[in-house]
């Protein structure tokens, strides 16, 4: 997979420069107070935004301006800041405070094209959560002190409350987790006191510091159906849902954003749920220089939905469906000119690639066993994640199946792996693993809320350890993880199964399983036509190769033990 860098990127996803990026050269630039909006933060300035955003599509203008300030906006319902169709646009923050009332995307954007958000930062007031002790304790009911700053709103339902470790800012080693569904009710006993009520009684000791998460629907940004967009200097200080939502869009760029913490916060958590979710996106993805800490589900996920094949009555070929089973929408289906992939539902190994019949049949033609999983290839962006800051997220820090480089970032106390390749047929996320670069990253501290047999670095062919099974060689193709930093992993630094063409070298690796057994530090299984070399341990360690074919294990340097089980039924490479 070829590399490119940031101002190659921008010129592809971009597609043009200067002035012509949005609209004509004297486009209008709109301020947002002409419109009355007022960046002291006194008064509502919902309205005016959306008149102002109105006045700028109506008049073809090019910049949106946000003075420098803070904008409250108390009263939105719906995006604050809504396009739909409209291109050749810039929103420019000046470093400006979005601050939102509630449960609302804060901007919206559908069919267009050639647009940048810049110099912004997005907020909540009040938060989409809240935060404390378990001061006092009884059967089915416990009791919160609130941290000062973090109000509970009357209205407010739980969606979830998890054990958090202050230091680690992320969820607790051993976590407590209660679903909202196990909660009776919340009752407010004073200013910063709850009283929680379950429904079934469970041990919640005292001191345990807690994090209440709030149900909300709305991601910070959404986005869908429209090409090259870019966000820089963007930062999302919190929100009710994902921070960005992206669907069916083409060529994307972050360049310094941020989703996190504001300095001397003492906050635990940022977004609700993912800190960017990415699918059915094509062309070119570019995230670099970023900054993801507290996010409350993997902080980047990039994927093209699974679905199902259903066999025709004669026995020729399958019919595409939803993973519902129902007829895929007509922005899901497929065309001619797209290469679908179909997986083996027992291993998830490729059993072919193939467009459609037709672009008014989802059918594809061939011997497709009943029940298998189809992804378009065409709806997978290639992915360059560099030089990004990954601060304690909850589960995993990257989570993608293919076209992925992740290079020159640093990953610490992520709760499960760093990064997660594989697809998922439970979440019907895809597709099959391939073309991946891990280069140049350090981790520290990483996967320690689990105990699960995967590394740091985890490549597989299903994402959850429970529902893993015994493989054939050499589903996964093309992966290379070299010249890492591995320091204090709670287990494996890397663990790799059924690869063609995997190389893992030059990786630097301390102290490992640090949370329990002592397994191997660098574990891989079920390999074809791969090597693992000139790896180096600062501490003992084990490398443990099973069931691999054609394999090259040389060179590698302080481990103490390296178990090669059936590792060359073919000459060695």
């Amino acid at each position: 997979m070829k590399k490119i860098d940031r101002r190659q990127f921008l010129a592809l996803a971009v597609g043009v420069t200067g002035d012509a990026a949005f609209g004509s050269a004297g486009g209008q630039t709109v301020s947002v107070t002409d419109f009355g909006a007022d960046p002291t933060g006194k008064n509502d300035s919902t309205l005016s935004l959306e008149n102002a955003t109105s006045h700028l599509i109506e008049t073809g203008g090019r910049t949106l301006l946000f003075p420098h300030g803070t904008y409250k906006l108390a009263s939105v319902r719906h995006p604050a800041l809504s396009f739909a169709g409209y291109s050749g646009f810039e929103v420019a923050g000046s470093g400006s405070t979005l601050l939102m009332g509630s449960d609302a995307a804060c901007i919206a954007m559908t069919r267009c094209n050639n647009a940048a958000i810049h110099d912004l930062i997005v907020n909540w007031d009040p938060l989409p959560y809240t935060q404390g002790v378990v001061s006092s304790s009884g059967i089915g009911w416990f009791e919160i002190t609130v941290d000062s700053g973090y109000p509970v709103s009357s209205h407010v339902t739980i969606w979830t409350i998890e054990s958090y470790d202050r230091d680690r800012r992320n969820v607790a080693r051993k976590a407590l987790q209660i679903g909202g569904d196990k909660i009776i009710g919340v009752q407010s006993n004073g200013a910063r006191a709850l009283r929680v009520q379950l429904y079934h009684p469970m041990p919640v000791p005292l001191g345990t510091v807690l994090v209440l998460r709030f149900k909300g629907n709305h991601a910070g940004m959404e986005l869908s159906h429209s090409r090259n967009i870019s966000f820089h200097d963007v930062t999302l200080l919190s929100g009710y849902s994902i921070g960005y939502n992206i669907a069916y869009c083409e060529n994307l760029a972050f360049h310094r954003c941020m989703i996190g913490f504001s300095p001397n916060s003492d906050r635990l958590l940022s977004t609700n749920a993912d800190g960017m979710h990415i699918t059915n996106c094509s062309g070119s993805l570019a995230i670099d220089h970023c900054i993801f800490q507290g996010t409350g589900d993997d902080a980047i996920n990039v994927n093209t939905p699974l679905w199902h094949a259903q066999r025709r009555s004669n026995g020729r070929g399958a019919v595409v469906v939803s993973r519902n089973d129902t007829p895929l929408s007509s922005e899901d289906a497929p065309t001619v000119d797209d290469q679908l992939e179909v997986l083996d539902p027992r291993d998830l190994h490729v059993i072919l690639r193939e467009s459609p019949e037709s672009n008014s049949t989802t059918t594809i033609a061939g011997n497709i066993p009943q029940g298998a999983l189809v992804s378009d290839l065409n709806r997978l962006p290639a992915t360059v994640v560099s030089h990004c800051q990954f601060l304690g997220n909850h589960s995993r820090a990257v989570l993608a199946h293919a076209n992925l480089q992740v290079t020159n970032c640093h990953f610490q106390y992520t709760s499960l792996a760093a990064i997660m390749i594989a697809p998922d047929a439970y979440w019907m996320e895809g597709p099959a693993t391939k073309n991946i670069v891990i280069d140049a990253n350090s981790f520290v501290g990483c996967h320690y809320a689990s105990l699960d047999p995967e590394g740091t670095v985890t490549v597989d062919v299903e994402q959850t350890f429970g529902r893993r099974t015994a493989l054939p060689r050499a589903i996964a193709e093309n992966v290379r993880i070299t010249n890492n930093t591995f320091t204090d992993c709670y287990t494996s630094a890397i663990s790799c199964r059924s690869i063609d063409n995997l190389s893992i070298a030059g990786n630097l690796v301390g102290k490992t399983w640090i949370g329990g057994s002592n397994q191997a530090a660098i574990q891989a299984g079920e390999l074809k036509d791969s090597s693992i070399t000139d790896n180096i341990s600062a501490v003992p360690n084990v490398i443990d190769i099973r069931d691999s074919e054609n394999t090259k294990l040389s060179g590698n340097h302080g481990f103490s033990q390296q178990i090669e089980a059936t590792i060359c039924s073919g000459p060695q490479k």
